[in-house]
């Protein structure tokens, strides 16, 4: 890790607040709600992450809906330490875009793809060579209708036509 991101996320570990953090959905969820369970990581990765935002100096991110929460933290603490210690951080915006905000689970529709999920084929991961990514959409969950277009219903055809949508 670079010195630079290093000391930014000393920096903001220093003004984030515990309650703050408590309230992250990944310390709700994965913690329940307990510090006594939660290991350090919980707490400290969505410092992690808003350091990731503000050192680039970005004025909008690309979040998902979902991630939302992360960029309105970083928000929070550019203006705690901009207004405490002299304009440092550029305040970013959250750009969601229409398509492609949350793409969902290969192998089960309903649900967002994640690397965490127990299904191996449920997601793409970056460092997936080709013939596993092709393998993966070939057992892509889709539906028993023989038309191919957007439709309310049908969750696993629209999940597919949108990341078709989002890589041409």
């Amino acid at each position: 890790m670079r010195s630079s991101a290093c000391v930014a996320i000393l920096m903001l570990s220093c003004i984030s607040r515990m309650g703050e953090l408590e309230r992250m959905t990944q310390f709700k969820d994965k913690g329940k709600g307990n510090s006594e369970r939660a290991g350090g990581g919980l707490f400290t990765y969505p410092i992690l992450m808003a350091s990731d935002i503000l050192l680039y100096q970005t004025d909008l991110v690309p979040v998902g809906q979902d991630k939302k929460q992360h960029l309105e933290l970083s928000r929070d603490l550019a203006e705690r330490f901009n207004r405490d210690s002299g304009e440092t951080f550029k305040v970013p915006d959250a750009y969601i875009p229409k398509v492609g905000a949350r793409i969902m689970s290969l192998s089960d529709p309903t649900k967002k793809m994640s690397k965490s999920d127990d299904d191996p084929n449920g997601c793409v991961l970056l460092m997936d060579d080709a013939d596993t990514v092709q393998k993966k959409f070939k057992r892509a969950v889709t539906d028993s209708g023989t038309e191919i277009r957007f439709d309310e219903s049908r969750p696993a055809i629209n999940n597919l036509l949108e990341i078709y949508h989002l890589i041409t």
